[in-house]
């Protein structure tokens, strides 16, 4: 991978709108992940887009399993690869809780990397220019991106319906990440308050800066 700003790899599509949003309401990161041209925002990395040709080419649908494969591919393209300018990092931003460990033991097994639910790194550096990053631990460690909004953030309800992060696809009586991050986080994003984003953010921050400074 060799992509023309950092490059951002969340477990989903709603991981790339919850950043994006922290990111143009947290102005202590700007202009280092953002910043405004005018009116407009622009990000200064770029968050991949999960969409139906991502699913379809690279079997990347959301979750943190199927993030598997495109690191196993990584390293194999790698090796084919002698000529390797690459500028800026690939961070995969993955929640701390019982998804990291298929992605964590691939990398374990193949980087000799060691990422556990209890490692309280900012960053972990795999290879290259390939970093993973994950979200803030908490008492009893496990922490998933969600848990970075405020409570009273999370309680919100559509149409009476209770906000539910795992929420099984068709399931009855509560909405999943998908509404929360269009109705709730988008709609109101004016408003909210972000700062539990700050610590995952300078995690990013740091891995970035990590790269740069190796990198001629």
């Amino acid at each position: 991978m060799r992509p023309e700003q950092p490059l951002i790899i969340g477990e989903g599509k709603t991981d790339g709108m919850y950043l994006r949003e922290a990111i143009k309401h947290l102005p202590q990161f700007q202009p280092s992940l953002g910043a405004f041209d005018g009116k407009v925002f622009k990000l200064a990395l770029k968050i991949f887009r999960y969409s139906r040709l991502a699913h379809d080419i690279m079997e990347l649908g959301g979750g943190s399993g199927d993030l598997r494969g495109p690191v196993l591919d990584y390293l194999r393209l790698l090796k084919k690869i002698n000529h390797r300018p690459m500028a800026h990092p690939v961070i995969l931003v993955l929640d701390n809780d019982n998804g990291l460990e298929p992605v964590a033991g691939v990398i374990r097994k193949n980087f000799k990397v060691d990422i556990t639910l209890t490692t309280t790194a900012p960053f972990y550096h795999v290879t290259h220019n390939l970093y993973v990053v994950k979200t803030p631990e908490k008492p009893p460690q496990q922490s998933c991106i969600e848990d970075l909004f405020t409570p009273a953030l999370l309680q919100i309800q559509l149409d009476g319906k209770p906000f539910n992060p795992k929420k099984a696809h068709g399931a009855e009586g509560e909405y999943g990440k998908a509404e929360f991050a269009d109705k709730v986080v988008r709609a109101n994003a004016h408003t909210i308050d972000f700062s539990g984003f700050v610590p995952l953010l300078a995690r990013i921050e740091a891995a970035i800066a990590h790269h740069h400074a190796k990198t001629p």
